[in-house]
């Protein structure tokens, strides 16, 4: 069940068995008539009006992205929800994934992240010059540097280097750096694979 809200004001209930619209169309239909940028810009077609929507949503998304304050790891890698030509990562490999995500969001088993749960006994990376972060290892751990640059094109990256790098590119080094992978070969506990190798 869902009830929508625009503006502070309730667009109605969408679900089985309740009162309100009871198919698409009709929900598409309440919010054309209940949300003014919607219903200037529309005809009675389905699809215009399921468009519509969609980017009226993405629109609210795109504003609260850029409003909100947290996940600001995150926001080194990704400055906009849906930005595009970022490489196709539904390609890599579930385990690959899986280091890519952790990296990116900054919940892994890098240092900083495991001194923050209380299960390190320092932030600091293993090459002395500072905290031992998602950032840190992607884009300037010394002990990285060659592979970063065969990898991702220079030794040294910058936050804006980031946002625009493909990240099947970052999921690669992440692999090929063996960082995040255990002494058994998975990472933790699952077993690594690069694209390449599949």
């Amino acid at each position: 069940m869902i009830r929508l809200c625009s503006n502070n004001q309730w667009l109605g209930w969408y679900g089985r068995g309740q009162m309100g619209p009871t198919s698409h169309m009709d929900l598409c239909l309440n919010l054309i008539q209940k949300i003014p940028t919607l219903s200037s810009d529309l005809d009675a077609s389905p699809a215009r009006a399921k468009a519509a929507i969609d980017c009226w949503g993405k629109s609210l998304h795109h504003k609260r992205w850029a409003e909100e304050r947290t996940c600001r790891h995150l926001r080194l890698f990704m400055p906009d929800p849906y930005h595009k030509d970022r490489g196709n990562i539904f390609d890599l490999s579930r385990s690959t994934l899986q280091l890519l995500v952790q990296v990116v969001t900054g919940h892994n088993f890098l240092n900083y992240h495991l001194y923050k749960l209380r299960l390190a006994p320092s932030p600091v990376c293993s090459c002395g010059q500072g905290e031992e972060s998602g950032f840190h290892f992607i884009a300037a751990c010394d002990k990285y540097a060659f592979l970063r640059l065969l990898e991702l094109g220079s030794a040294r990256l910058s936050a804006e280097d980031l946002q625009s790098m493909s990240l099947v590119d970052l999921a690669h080094f992440i692999v090929r750096s063996g960082r995040l992978i255990s002494s058994r070969g998975g990472s933790m506990n699952r077993e690594v694979t690069t694209p390449s190798s599949q």
